[in-house]
């Protein structure tokens, strides 16, 4: 049932949303988890090194609010893991090119991780218009997850992360 709900609102996300959307945009970036609190533990940097590369997609139409879908492939070094998050989610553009927004999120595998993770950031026009890339973008970003592995004890970790990229243009208005 699950996968099935998963299924029919990703086609319906990306089948209606592009159709109703004026200008559509990507972005890529690098994503660095700084600290993460779990179980009574504090990781960081230092102690566990994990970095990610997220792509995503945005649907924007008249109003400020967009639709956001990023997949962000993650890599854990100690030990070794290496997943991708499905981030969905809406991000509502302010004046100065602020932006704040709140993406699902849901990591398929053993782990069993799903949750969300809210996001407040800044975009900054590229000083000259280049072929591809528009803009640059940082990102403070709070992935709240609930870890729910088979057979072993529930936990919800929370992290603070830093997201830096590139923001290209699909379809302008």
């Amino acid at each position: 049932m699950k996968k099935f709900f998963l299924t029919t609102l990703a086609t319906l996300s990306l089948s209606v949303v592009p159709a109703c959307a004026q200008e559509i945009s990507g972005h890529m970036g690098f994503l660095l988890p700084l600290v993460t609190r779990e179980a009574g533990q504090t990781t960081t940097l230092v102690n566990e090194l994990a970095y990610g590369f997220p792509l995503g997609i945005t649907f924007k139409g008249e109003s400020p609010l967009a639709f956001d879908f990023e997949v962000a492939p993650e890599i854990e070094t100690a030990p070794i893991k290496v997943h991708a998050t499905i981030h969905p989610g809406a991000v509502l553009s302010l004046p100065r090119g602020f932006e704040v927004g709140l993406r699902a999120a849901f990591v398929p595998g053993s782990d069993a991780k799903f949750g969300f993770t809210p996001i407040f950031g800044k975009t900054w026009r590229l000083p000259r218009e280049l072929v591809f890339f528009k803009e640059y973008f940082v990102e403070a970003e709070i992935p709240v997850r609930y870890r729910r592995p088979a057979g072993g004890p529930d936990t919800v970790p929370v992290a603070f992360a830093m997201h830096a990229g590139l923001v290209f243009s699909l379809r302008e208005k």
